[in-house]
């Protein structure tokens, strides 16, 4: 009966766990069902080398590098960037898994830096989105909206994580 008895217990902690592990990827998968994204590219720190999207250190750093060169890298456990495809209009998210809440406000700043660095380019294409951009921190977890609908994005975010 006592063997029972642990045994259940063992899988009612499996089933009902005190928090949820957060995935970069996972988290941009569920977000990508529930907000329809523009066409572009994806790149996942997650991806193997040969997969389709598989992020480098050196492709991170041309996006988020700061202006001295160094960039967040080590403070990500896990990273998702989404990358719009249109050549008249700028979009882009990106979801960063960090070590601990301090890395992650670290990594805020970054994706502050980001957002400047899109506004700037708005005479080569239309920056709109990142006027009303926003990130935002969820726990240990960086999100960077500059989408057609920033607020609808966040909303949706909200639900996930």
């Amino acid at each position: 009966m006592k063997k029972c008895v642990c045994i259940l217990l063992v899988l009612f902690s499996c089933l009902c766990g005190c928090g949820k592990v957060v995935s970069g990827t996972r988290t941009f998968d569920t977000f990508r069902v529930k907000y329809r994204l523009p066409a572009g590219l994806t790149y996942d720190s997650a991806a193997a080398e040969w997969e389709s999207g598989y992020l480098t250190r050196e492709t991170f750093e041309r996006l988020y590098a700061r202006p001295d060169g160094s960039s967040e890298w080590e403070d990500i456990e896990s990273c998702v960037i989404f990358l719009g495809a249109s050549l008249d209009v700028t979009y882009e998210m990106g979801i960063f898994v960090c070590l601990d809440r301090a890395k992650a406000e670290e990594v805020a700043k970054m994706c502050y830096q980001r957002i400047d660095i899109i506004r700037s380019v708005r005479s080569y294409t239309d920056a709109g989105p990142a006027e009303d951009a926003i990130v935002k921190i969820y726990g240990t977890t960086v999100v960077l909206f500059v989408l057609p609908d920033n607020e609808k994005a966040e909303r949706v975010m909200d639900r996930i994580l």
